[in-house]
């Protein structure tokens, strides 16, 4: 699975863009506008599953998100701290 391109995302209630960019099973991306803060992400996918981290000027959490099998969509959670992948609430995004 690449999931490397171009994605809309929502979380926090708000839409914007995110780019990711994958190096066999490490991921990195970066999001903004839409009334968030821009920030970063990276993380690990092993199959569908990627765990990993988020971070933007005034704080970090982690994440988890799953994959559909074509790569095309997923559905996940984010934390508001680096304890936590689920605190923030969900995380969607398809390309």
């Amino acid at each position: 699975l690449d999931v490397s391109g171009l994605w809309s995302t929502t979380f926090s209630g708000i839409s914007q863009p995110m780019r990711v960019v994958q190096s066999g099973v490490n991921v990195a991306g970066y999001y903004g506008g839409g009334g968030v803060l821009p920030g970063g992400m990276g993380g690990r996918l092993n199959g569908l599953v990627m765990v990993g981290r988020w971070t933007d000027a005034s704080s970090s959490g982690g994440f988890r998100l799953l994959f559909t099998p074509d790569g095309r969509t997923f559905a996940g959670t984010w934390g508001r701290t680096l304890d936590s992948q689920t605190s923030g609430g969900a995380w969607v995004g398809t390309r």
